[in-house]
């Protein structure tokens, strides 16, 4: 059986991700990691494939741009899962905020500067079976909680910073809280649809 330790350590590895460095130029390097590792994954903008991964974890270089990218990754005996990551908004300055699990947001512009995405990005894949219904109820529990709590993080941050500070009415801060509520219900909703996909014990 597993242990309630890779339980809480799956639920909190969902994604650890920094500003990225490049000071100039249109490129920039992106890790690309999955928990655990070794999964295959693709990063999609604008419905385009624009990295193909065989296995993670690895480092790639990638286009800078405002539209986000999706990772979307998969393994043997997990199931699927991805992450929607946004890039940075100009003047954000809540540091660098993680929201979203199999789908999210990441908002990263503490530097300052737009069309930069994090660093790092990491995707946690569910195993597809576990030993009993308790054990798999226990995991997404965990999972669903720690996802709505970074979802109050994420709106708190967005709400007082300066962007809705100045014009809470506004259309980009509107837009910004839209998307952030969009992330934290879509992402309920996909980890109540992966616990239910899980199958227990020899169930097939």
């Amino acid at each position: 059986m597993r242990s309630l330790s890779y339980v809480l350590l799956s639920a909190f590895l969902v994604v650890l991700a920094g500003c990225a460095t490049v000071v100039g130029g249109t490129t920039q390097s992106v890790a690309l990691k999955t928990q655990p590792d070794g999964a295959s994954c693709v990063l999609e903008r604008e419905g385009v494939v624009i990295v193909t991964v065989r296995a993670t974890p690895e480092t790639v270089e990638i286009e800078r741009a405002s539209s986000p990218i999706r990772m979307v990754c998969s393994k043997a005996r997990h199931l699927d899962a991805s992450r929607v990551v946004l890039s940075g908004f100009e003047g954000f300055a809540a540091g660098d905020l993680v929201f979203g699990g199999l789908v999210g947001i990441v908002i990263d512009a503490s530097s300052g500067a737009a069309n930069r995405y994090p660093s790092e990005i990491s995707v946690m894949l569910p195993p597809a079976n576990f030993d009993s219904q308790a054990e798999r109820d226990t995991f997404f529990d965990i999972l669903k909680a720690d996802a709505e709590y970074r979802g109050g993080q994420a709106h708190d941050a967005a709400t007082a910073d300066a962007l809705c500070c100045k014009n809470p009415e506004g259309q980009d801060c509107v837009a910004l809280l839209g998307e952030i509520e969009n992330g934290r219900v879509q992402e309920q909703t996909l980890l109540e649809e992966q616990r239910l996909s899980a199958t227990i014990g020899d169930q097939v």
